[in-house]
């Protein structure tokens, strides 16, 4: 295998560099010889239904070639179509999803038909789908559940005798480097950016149907894996799991869930926080339990709000896919009446790759209309894209296509990838093996605010300034000579501008900045997560997020701080 660029992975980030990988030109791996042929009634049937996905993808979809022409869609649909004597079913279904995945629609896809059993724990979507016309055509999972960190991609969970692997890293699936199967596998998922392919890449590396459509395993039932451990490399062959069987898994984490995932089997549920004055609100699907509705939690959670000591409101997106938009409007109205959330700083959002769908669209309601902060990972949604997929249900093998039947944007000018988070914080592997939530706590810390001093305020500070859409890079460097008396200057959106009227309280900092068009005051207060607050112009409330740089000048605040004491 290459192991040439691990050393570019150390240094970069390993996902940062699997999406730059996902971004270029793939060349997909021949597809496995080991195979059975298809009869000349099921070439036809697949034929059939190659022929329905062309009629019905154009006729239904608002507008199916945003991203890709029609012609390329006709010619992969086509060549598919020639090569489907010297095929098996399953290789099909990976070659039709990956052509209907390079139009570029998160809601538009073909929903694998996964084998039944405690096994099929992957997200399929909100509703059940008819069984597959035959039974092999069903895909199976190898026994190893697994996650995608900033250091590569490790093993959460595995099924007995395979304890052994829990907490290794993955470094190859048969002949190719993780990189490369990332890379390839990734083409074959449904997405609207590259988030939504990280969300659904663990799921996929496990099934071997896909690994051996595209040529990366030589068997459907054992698939060889190489993983590191202790810098020890050793190669594993994994067996398929047994349909429908009870399966005894082993977790790397080793204490209780963190609080987001404590909840799980609800759709939704708040509570009061022991460890901070907030209220945590989260978010796995936004759909109506049979017990209790979205409203039903409103109405909990103005009650708990309402507590005359809560300074900080948490909401929880991470992993929610989405649901009922229409459900979220009287928490967002809640929110607002609340008067709780009315300055920076007092409402965070967490978001990650998964969130997606309806969750994407609260997000942005959220965004639009508070002051929120968003923490964690940019979502797998964007702000203008297809939804409300309609479900059909192929004439030949009985798989069921989704096509997305509505256009959404909240702004025709919004023309943004993903909606970003202020501060963006990426669990470990690690984080995951000790039950922390990284992303939780620096949000719990945006309530805690320090005193204004030296070793709080000297040095740089980078992040941004703006609201919704329109956000701007912002770098400011604050300074304090031997006689106390403290200097700002600022750089915007890479012009450096003079600051005016410099205050510094116990626990704020305000100062103008003359621009172009009039006079943008700014107020920040120095908090454990950083500098935040508001800038004002014209009637304008925008939102201020400045941190340390990642090499912060800790020498000079200490030499600073020792000058003035």
């Amino acid at each position: 295998m290459n192991r040439s660029n691990h050393q570019v992975f150390g240094r970069l980030g390993f996902w940062r560099v699997v999406l730059a990988l996902f971004a270029s030109a793939v060349a997909i791996p021949v597809m496995a010889e080991d195979h059975t042929l298809l009869s000349p009634e099921w070439v036809e049937r697949w034929r059939a239904d190659l022929q329905f996905v062309s009629e019905k993808l154009p006729e239904i979809h608002p507008n199916a070639f945003h991203a890709r022409e029609a012609a390329a869609f006709e010619a992969d649909l086509q060549s598919l179509s020639e090569r489907l004597p010297s095929l098996d079913h399953h290789e099909i279904i990976v070659h039709l999803q990956l052509a209907i995945a390079r139009l570029e629609d998160g809601h538009t896809r073909l929903t694998l038909p996964l084998e039944p059993g405690p096994a099929a724990d992957f997200f399929q979507g909100h509703s059940k789908t008819p069984d597959p016309a035959l039974p092999e055509m069903r895909f199976g999972q190898l026994p190893l559940r697994l996650g995608l960190f900033p250091e590569g991609v490790f093993v959460l969970r595995a099924a007995r005798p395979h304890e052994d692997l829990v907490g290794a890293q993955v470094v190859g699936i048969g002949d190719f480097s993780i990189e490369q199967v990332l890379q390839n596998v990734g083409e074959t998922i449904q997405r609207d950016n590259a988030q939504t392919v990280a969300d659904h890449l663990p799921s996929r590396l496990v099934m071997p149907e896909i690994l051996h459509a595209l040529g990366m395993a030589t068997s459907r039932e054992e698939v060889s894996f190489e993983f590191r451990r202790a810098e020890k490399v050793f190669v594993r062959k994994l067996p398929r799991l047994p349909p429908a069987s009870e399966i005894a898994w082993v977790d790397a984490r080793e204490v209780a869930s963190p609080l987001f995932l404590r909840a799980q089997g609800r759709n939704f549920w708040a509570e009061r926080l022991e460890e901070a004055p907030a209220v945590y609100l989260k978010f796995d699907e936004i759909e109506n339990e049979e017990d209790e509705t979205v409203a039903d939690l409103v109405r909990g959670f103005e009650a708990l709000i309402a507590e005359p000591d809560v300074e900080l409101v948490v909401i929880d997106l991470r992993g929610c896919h989405g649901g009922d938009h229409s459900l979220t409007r009287p928490l967002l109205h809640a929110l607002i009446r609340a008067g709780r959330v009315d300055s920076i700083g007092q409402l965070f959002v967490l978001t990650d790759r998964a969130t997606f769908s309806a969750a994407t669209l609260f997000a942005l309601d959220l965004e639009r209309h508070t002051p929120a902060l968003f923490v964690g990972e940019p979502m797998s949604g964007k702000p203008k894209s297809y939804g409300d997929s309609r479900k059909f249900q192929l004439p030949g093998s009985g798989l069921t296509l989704r096509i997305s039947t509505l256009y959404w944007q909240t702004h025709p000018r919004d023309d943004r990838t993903t909606l970003p988070v202020h501060v963006e914080v990426l669990p470990s592997f690690e984080d995951y093996r000790q039950g922390r939530d990284p992303v939780l706590e620096f949000a719990l810390a945006g309530a805690q605010r320090v005193e204004t001093t030296p070793a709080s305020l000297v040095g740089s500070w980078v992040g941004e300034i703006g609201m919704a859409r329109e956000r701007y890079p912002m770098e400011s460097r604050f300074g304090v000579g031997a006689n106390g008396e403290w200097t700002v200057s600022v750089g915007l959106a890479g012009e450096a501008l003079d600051p005016h009227n410099l205050v510094v309280g116990t626990r704020f900092v305000d100062f103008d900045l003359p621009i172009d068009n009039g006079v943008l005051h700014l107020t920040v207060e120095p908090r454990r997560l950083g500098l935040i607050g508001t800038g004002t112009l014209g009637g304008r409330e925008l939102s201020v997020v400045l941190r340390r740089p990642v090499d912060s000048d800790s020498k000079e605040v200490a030499s600073t701080v020792s000058a003035v004491h």
